[in-house]
């Protein structure tokens, strides 16, 4: 059961690395038991066949006086069986077969029948007629139904062959020293897996031993750690260093986060708090007698309104700004054309720019690709961008937009320039942070209306298609803002 005891185990690191280590051990000496298995019975097997041919080639030299003399006629043929029994039947399991040169049955060891050899029932003696050293040897079933092998050997005097000695014997009856040594190597076996059994559980021991100390160590911290967390013992794994890094990028990335976010809040409240000092010291100037004066009261409620529409513009910034962080769905997305984008924009500002007494010029290259995204959006971010630059300009000033093709026509590339005052050099890494201004030493030349989200807002629409975007600036001289897409795939 996957609930069960059993199953849990294998959850823990240290039994898995066991569990792993030992069955792997186990398969390896498996593995090697089972072709010292196979090596032993082939050695045993060898060693048969040998014994059998030996005393094959025994018995006919000890068969040749004798069955020449029978043959001859000078003889009897009990000399013959009485020398073949002494040496064959002294073996246990062993017996032997004498036949003539052309097959017939002369003798053969008690129980085993007397039939002649025909190249059908018997080849390996017929193979041994036709060898040059007269000797074969054959696997097969014995009369009782055991594996035997039989060695032939031919009894001949010059080329004369008198006779045929056939020796049988049991594959199964290897030498008491081979089945020793066999079951020695069972034994090494067994102990060899257990040691392996040992090793594997002190090494996986020693090698889950840092990964529990890193989780003692995490739970011993707070949720939000200040100090990076560090690696007890030598030489650790690779894979632990790797993951110790990871989780320390993301402590820093909490506390970034974390920073920022109360930087955030701060900002926030530093921003609402104006407004809203202003709305109280309005509302009580009113109710303090104010009201009564008219001039005094509409120049009042025109404070109010301004600082209302002042919130509601900030609430609706940081709103937007929130929803575009979480990201575009691809399914929002669609093939937009940035350059008619930009023009309207252009169109809808001009009017803006004239009053301004500036100069609001585009420069679009023709037959850009298309860009995947959001069109609203886009938008949103290039009149963020425009505004910004008409605010900071003087009169007689200009407000240059351009958009062509990046190199290899992969990127489009998007600029608003301005001839401003330009931004302090200090204050140019920190111009897309939420709230953040540098109006102390950058005049404005329109009446102010921002929220200090409008750059910001600007960047995360950006990120949110792919972009980057950064600015120059140089004092005196302008400020330039340069916007790099990645063009829509065919």
């Amino acid at each position: 059961m996957r609930g069960g005891k059993g199953w849990a185990l294998t959850r823990n690191l240290s039994s898995r690395l066991f569990l792993s280590t030992l069955g792997i051990a186990f398969c390896g000496i498996l593995l090697v038991a089972a072709a010292g298995g196979a090596l032993f019975l082939q050695l045993s097997s060898r060693q048969v066949s040998s014994a059998v041919r030996e005393l094959a080639q025994a018995a006919s030299r000890l068969a040749q006086a004798p069955l020449v003399k029978f043959v001859t006629g000078q003889g009897e043929l009990e000399e013959v069986t009485a020398l073949l029994d002494g040496l064959v039947e002294a073996r246990a399991g062993f017996s032997y077969r004498l036949y003539l040169a052309d097959g017939a049955a002369l003798a053969a060891s008690a129980g085993l029948p007397l039939e002649k050899a025909t190249p059908e029932t018997h080849p390996e003696i017929w193979q041994a007629l036709n060898s040059e050293n007269g000797e074969s040897e054959a696997r097969r079933k014995a009369v009782d139904g055991r594996r035997v092998v039989a060695a032939t050997a031919l009894v001949k005097v010059g080329e004369q062959v008198y006779g045929i000695v056939q020796v049988e014997g049991p594959l199964q009856a290897g030498s008491g020293e081979f089945w020793c040594a066999f079951w020695v190597y069972l034994a090494v076996a067994a102990l060899a897996l257990g040691v392996s059994a040992g090793m594997s559980y002190a090494l996986a021991g020693r090698q889950s031993r840092p990964f529990r100390r890193l989780a003692q160590d995490i739970q011993a911290q707070p949720p939000l750690r200040k100090t990076p967390l560090s690696l007890v013992g030598a030489n650790p794994p690779e894979e632990l260093k790797r993951l110790v890094e990871a989780i320390n990028q993301l402590t820093i990335q909490e506390q970034n986060d974390l920073k920022e976010l109360r930087s955030f809040i701060a900002n926030a409240s530093h921003e609402l708090r104006t407004p809203l000092t202003i709305l109280k010291l309005r509302v009580e100037a009113l109710r303090n007698g104010a009201l009564e004066e008219g001039e005094v009261a509409e120049r009042f409620l025109g404070d109010i309104e301004s600082e209302v529409d002042r919130l509601s513009k900030m609430v609706e910034d940081l709103l937007d700004l929130s929803r575009i962080e979480v990201g575009v769905a691809p399914e929002m997305m669609s093939r937009v054309n940035l350059g008619l984008i930009v023009g309207e924009v252009c169109d809808s500002l001009r009017t803006r720019a004239e009053r301004a007494r500036l100069s609001l010029k585009e420069e679009i290259e023709a037959g850009l690709p298309g860009l995947l995204g959001v069109e609203e959006q886009l938008r949103r971010m290039l009149f963020n961008l425009i505004d910004n630059a008409i605010k900071y300009t003087p009169g007689g000033g200009m407000v240059e937009v351009g958009l062509k093709a990046g190199e290899g026509r992969k990127t489009l590339l998007l600029t608003v320039k301005d001839t401003g005052f330009g931004i302090p050099p200090a204050h140019l890494e920190r111009v897309f942070e939420r709230f953040y201004r540098v109006e102390a030493t950058r005049p404005r030349y329109s009446p102010p209306s921002g929220t200090g989200l409008g750059l910001p807002i600007a960047k995360s629409i950006v990120d949110a298609h792919g972009g980057t975007i950064s600015v120059t600036s140089e004092l005196g001289q302008g400020s330039a803002f340069t916007i790099t897409f990645p063009v829509a795939e065919d």
